[in-house]
């Protein structure tokens, strides 16, 4: 039960009304179930760019604790020198809000908690709550895919080294 109250300071009472909130707590929590059964990270940003949901995904990939990021502006996770550039885009994609790969074709980093920079893609989907735009980012980790090319080109310069050399 949510019970908003309003005093009346010169009648000397105060109205109250009792609202059932329990269908907004259980849609809360479906909603929370929902994002945690991604096995990519997932980070729900308010319409202040304030980090509403972090799962635990996201926990692992830049080493913060369970709750660590909510409340937090969403521009600590980009690295210091973009910051100016992201808020712009984030304009950008408020005027324009549709699901979306964030930047493609450019290299993406979002900072972790220790400081490393963690190349990911990142993909955008607006999502309107209580009125208010928000905005879930999917984050997929590709260092393992960087590490996987390296080796793949150290191949092909090995053999094209053993080529050359007969």
């Amino acid at each position: 039960m949510a019970w908003p109250a309003v005093p009346d300071l010169e009648a000397g009472v105060i109205y109250a009304a009792a609202r059932d909130v329990t269908e907004r707590h259980r849609a809360q929590e479906r909603l929370r179930l929902a994002v945690e059964s991604f096995h990519t990270p997932i980070v729900m940003v308010d319409a202040n760019s304030l980090i509403v949901l972090g799962d635990d995904q996201t926990e692992r990939l830049l080493g913060y604790a369970r709750g660590e990021l909510v409340r937090e502006n969403v521009d600590m996770l980009v690295p210091a020198g973009l910051r100016e550039d992201h808020a712009a885009q984030r304009s950008t994609f408020h005027s324009e809000p549709t699901a979306r790969h964030m930047a493609p074709r450019r290299e993406l980093c979002v900072v972790a908690k220790d400081g490393e920079n963690i190349r990911v893609d990142i993909s955008l989907s607006p999502v309107e709550i209580d009125g208010q735009l928000h905005v879930v980012a999917s984050l997929l980790d590709l260092r393992e895919q960087i590490e996987e090319n390296t080796v793949a080109d150290e191949r092909v310069e090995a053999i094209v080294s053993t080529v050359q050399s007969l």
